[in-house]
């Protein structure tokens, strides 16, 4: 069956998804493949989301706060916010559309059978102004080669992306980094902190940015892949928000 004809008898929404029924249904035959499951056959426009107490509550700020936000990115204007690079062997990064966590685009970073170090970042600065309470906020999916072959970290910059650093000390509450890259492979980034393994569906993480007031900041989404077998999903990114987050004045009423 063409891979076309199943987006349409299937609803899927992504060439992996759709390429992955294809696969089975020439194993299985389609009245099979329709109950099959496998992981991005939860997907769909209004999100990935799996069960199972994998995910941590997505929440971006508590009641009582005003938010103002200094740069957001639903992804489904294009990928001008963004580029997409390599630290060596070419980028796995594209704009895409599937598995996303609102909409119907995200960031998408592709485990493609290759070894790749490559990254997905910000094109500009965001300034962080003083006397504020500043956070980054995003959601994603990941699933890498097990059990710590491959694996992804987020990076920031300070100098208008001439160096960049790992941002996990600034983490600051719901998914952290799930483990360690490990030394066998072909992977060249051994006992690196990452995310690992699988997030079961979208998880949030926010990181608390303020130690960089008053500083231009841009953040990165790297991957470090090996060539062993694909993933199915590798790294999806979605939704980012830097904003601030400041406590809100209230008067009392008072009866003249």
């Amino acid at each position: 069956m063409h891979i076309l004809n199943i987006f349409k008898k299937l609803a899927v929404t992504s060439r992996t998804e759709a390429a992955l029924y294809a696969i089975r249904i020439e194993l299985f035959g389609m009245d099979e493949v329709e109950f099959a499951p496998i992981l991005l056959s939860n997907s769909n426009v209004e999100g990935f989301v799996s069960s199972g107490g994998f995910n941590p509550d997505p929440e971006v700020y508590s009641a009582g706060f005003i938010v103002s936000n200094l740069f957001f990115d639903d992804m489904e204007s294009g990928s001008g916010n963004w580029t997409f690079g390599e630290e060596s062997d070419g980028s796995a990064w594209m704009w895409d559309f599937g598995c996303c966590s609102s909409g119907t685009r995200m960031l998408y970073g592709w485990d493609g059978q290759t070894n790749s170090d490559s990254h997905a970042a910000m094109v500009a600065d965001v300034t962080l102004p003083g006397g504020s309470q500043p956070f980054l906020h995003f959601d994603h999916s990941f699933e890498f080669d097990r059990p710590n072959k491959e694996g992804d970290w987020l990076e920031y910059s300070t100098n208008g992306g001439s160096s960049w650093s790992d941002a996990g000390s600034f983490f600051d509450d719901k998914r952290y980094y799930t483990g360690t890259i490990g030394g066998s492979g072909s992977n060249p980034n051994p006992s690196h902190q990452a995310f690992i393994g699988d997030s079961h569906g979208y998880v949030p993480s926010r990181y608390d940015l303020s130690s960089l007031v008053v500083q231009d900041v841009r953040f990165g989404w790297r991957m470090r892949i090996d060539n062993a077998a694909a993933r199915d999903l590798s790294w999806v990114v979605d939704d980012v928000q830097i904003y601030t987050c400041n406590h809100a004045l209230f008067f009392p009423l008072v009866d003249k």
